[in-house]
């Protein structure tokens, strides 16, 4: 039930309700595949509020469990992760940082937030 209240609220363009559902749901158990799925909806609604390095370690999360359990979903999460570097490299290209250090910014932002994500 919750998982749709928080599907519903995102729906709904209400992004910071369906965060606060998801993250009601942490704490229940549930199935590798329910579990996947909310880290989903968690990394999509923390992207709709413009917080792109947490979602896509959300996204990762989801990637690294479809990976394991080969699920039908890895092709999704893998394109909103495209999408998600597109941002990132956009706000990179526009910032007034040197070009050396936006690459190595990025480089380090990946490297430290993202990859730990697949190795969980």
């Amino acid at each position: 039930m919750l998982f749709l209240t928080a599907f519903a609220c995102y729906l709904q363009n209400d992004f910071e309700a369906s965060l606060m559902y998801v993250a009601l749901l942490e704490n229940i158990p549930v199935c590798v595949e329910m579990k996947s799925k909310y880290n989903f909806l968690f990394g999509l609604a923390l992207s709709k509020l413009g917080r792109h390095n947490e979602a896509l370690k959300e996204i990762f999360k989801c990637l690294s469990e479809d990976v394991k359990n080969k699920s039908d979903s890895t092709s999704l999460a893998l394109h909103y992760i495209a999408k998600e570097y597109e941002i990132l490299c956009k706000k990179y290209r526009e910032s007034s940082h040197k070009e050396d250090d936006k690459e190595t910014s990025l480089y380090h932002s990946f490297q430290s937030c993202h990859l730990d994500a697949l190795h969980h």
